[in-house]
Formats: C-alpha cells, sequence, structure tokens
C-alpha cells in the first residue's frame, strides 16, 4: 500500500508542477489564437469585398450598356423622328376629302418620309393607305386594327399610340394628324425594328454562360417584357418574386444594386435601372453561387495545448512515467 501511495503523491506532484506552465501557456496561446482568428476573418473579408466590389462594378457596366438601348423607344424619341409628318402645316392644312389634294399630300408626305428615314404608311379616316414608303406595309389591312381605330378617334393632340413588341423587336405606332378645329384628318403609321435590343438583353448574363444568371427588362406595370429565358416572358416580376415588386413602383430609386436578393429561389446580387424616357427598367442577376471566391470562409485556429498531437504526447509522457515508477 505504501508503494501505491508513494506512486500516486509522485504522480500528483508531477502533475501539479506541470499544471502551473501548462496554464500558462494555454492562457498565453489563447490570446494569440483569438488574434490569428481575427485577422483571419478580416483577411477574408477584405477578399470578399474586392470580389463583391468588382461583381457590383460587373453589374453595373451591364447596365450602362443595356439601359440607353430603349431611348430610340422613348415617345420623345418616336415624336422627335416623325413629327416632321404628322405635324406637318401642309398636311394639317390639306383637304383629305378633295381628289384634286392627293397630289400636294403625298409630294409632301414622301419629302418628309424620306427626311425621317422609317418604315411608314399614311392612312386616311378609314384605315386606307393614302400613300407609303414601305411595299410590305401595302399588304396590312388598318380598317379594324385596334390601335388604328383608338388613334383615329382620340382628340388629344401629339399623342403616340403604341403597339410594342419587346420580345420579337418590333414595334407600331400610330400618330393622328389633326386639323386646325382639331379633327384627326388623318393617321401616320410607323414601324420600328429594334430587334438588337431582345438579342443584347438576352446575351448579357453574368458571369458569362451561367446557369443562374438572369437579365431582363420589365415596363412600367412590373411585367416582364424580354428576359433570356422567353419562357417567362409577359408574366408579373411581383408575383414571380416578391421582393422585386418595387420595380413597378415609380417612388422606387431610379437604379440600385442589392445583395442577397432570392430570385428563382437562388440567392445572389441584384441590379437594376430605369429607362424613364422609355418607361422600362433593366434588370441583371447574378447567384452568388456562381462565384465560387465568395464561397472562401476563414481558417480556423485552436490553441496548441488542445491539438490532439500535443495532447497524445503528453499523455503519452505520463503513462510512461506511471510504467517507469
Amino acid at each position: 500500500m505504501r508503494k501505491v501511495t508513494l506512486i500516486l503523491q509522485i504522480l500528483f506532484v508531477g502533475l501539479l508542477m506541470a499544471a502551473a506552465p501548462a496554464w500558462i501557456f494555454y492562457t498565453t496561446d489563447l490570446a494569440r489564437v483569438e488574434q490569428l482568428n481575427l485577422l483571419e476573418k478580416k483577411i477574408v473579408k477584405t477578399d470578399n469585398q474586392k470580389n463583391i466590389s468588382i461583381i457590383r462594378e460587373q453589374l453595373q457596366q451591364k447596365l450602362n450598356t443595356l439601359t440607353p438601348l430603349f431611348d430610340k423607344l422613348s415617345d420623345e424619341a418616336i415624336e422627335k423622328k416623325y413629327s416632321g409628318i404628322y405635324a406637318n402645316p401642309v398636311l394639317i392644312k390639306a383637304n383629305y376629302m378633295k381628289g384634286k389634294e392627293t397630289k400636294s399630300i403625298k409630294t409632301e408626305y414622301i419629302k418628309n418620309a424620306r427626311l425621317a428615314n422609317g418604315e411608314t404608311a399614311l392612312l386616311d379616316t378609314k384605315g386606307k393607305i393614302i400613300d407609303t414608303n414601305s411595299y410590305a406595309l401595302r399588304r396590312l389591312n388598318f380598317t379594324i386594327a385596334p390601335k388604328f381605330l383608338t388613334a383615329v378617334n382620340t382628340d388629344k393632340k401629339n399623342i403616340i399610340i403604341k403597339d410594342i413588341n419587346y420580345s420579337e423587336g418590333t414595334a407600331n405606332y400610330y400618330m393622328p394628324i389633326f386639323d386646325a378645329k382639331g379633327h384627326a384628318v388623318a393617321v401616320l403609321f410607323a414601324r420600328e425594328k429594334f430587334s438588337d435590343i431582345p438579342e443584347a438583353v438576352r446575351k448579357e448574363i453574368l458571369p458569362k454562360a451561367a446557369s443562374n444568371g438572369a437579365t431582363f427588362v420589365v415596363d412600367d406595370t412590373g411585367k416582364i417584357i424580354i428576359h433570356n429565358d422567353m419562357k417567362k416572358e409577359n408574366t408579373d416580376v411581383g408575383a414571380v418574386n416578391p421582393q422585386l415588386k418595387f420595380l413597378s413602383d415609380s417612388t422606387s430609386e431610379n437604379t440600385g444594386i442589392l445583395e442577397d436578393v432570392k430570385y428563382d429561389n437562388t440567392l445572389g446580387f441584384f441590379a437594376y435601372a430605369k429607362n424613364l424616357e422609355a418607361k422600362v427598367t433593366v434588370c441583371v442577376f447574378t447567384a452568388a453561387a456562381d462565384y465560387s471566391d465568395l464561397s472562401k470562409k476563414s481558417n480556423t485556429y485552436s490553441n496548441a495545448l488542445l491539438d490532439k498531437t500535443n495532447l497524445a504526447i503528453i499523455g503519452s509522457v505520463f503513462f510512461l512515467a506511471f510504467i517507469i515508477i
């Protein structure tokens, strides 16, 4: 019993002698580990912020490329292009009921249509083509076209009735010509083609060939009018993605880049910019999952005394000491 007691006493004394420096080492290393982990988190956060800044710059570049494309579809642009015809004094004062004035009407129309450099047709109030600069338009029947009937029956001056198919890239415009009494005496029809716009929208995906990326355009009612996934066109962006309901709110900011936006059940970065003249909003979404650098996590350092290897060595020393004694 004395030998066992002696062994236990020796072990206890040895444990006490080792405990003091071990505790000092543990507490000192604990502070070192805490500083290392804090530094590591700062490094990773800085790297992530750099990557996020790059992504935001890329999103802004896409908006800067796409948004101005819609300028040519604004009422102001169409008015500037065709007002030389529908606001022409000769065409306003002409008597469209008199056959003898038809020649002067056609001459004035063709002259200004040439300057406008667009595909147009001058229609009487029944939808009959008086003249046109496009052979393709001669085959169209305007007499029962809803937009034509709206244009010929309106009493609002300087109004442009639009029928735009954004997905296909075609736009039809009906511009009534009023006489001095405010009666519509004719209607100018113009057709614009802009297939370059939907093509540009559908190819501007971030990152390139990303399965989760999306570029689309919504009108002022929140309807998606162009989308890189054509199946999603003509749907309400707020109904599909409640977080994006603000796009149809006229009081919302005109442009912005948001983080942690959920689109199609995927979290990522969402950028948008309004073209106020064309009354559309260009949107670009890129999923965070498509950027491997953003998923980088900081390394976690642990106290050296609690390292598995060190614990194994300490345990082995005590075990050998017990055997030797």
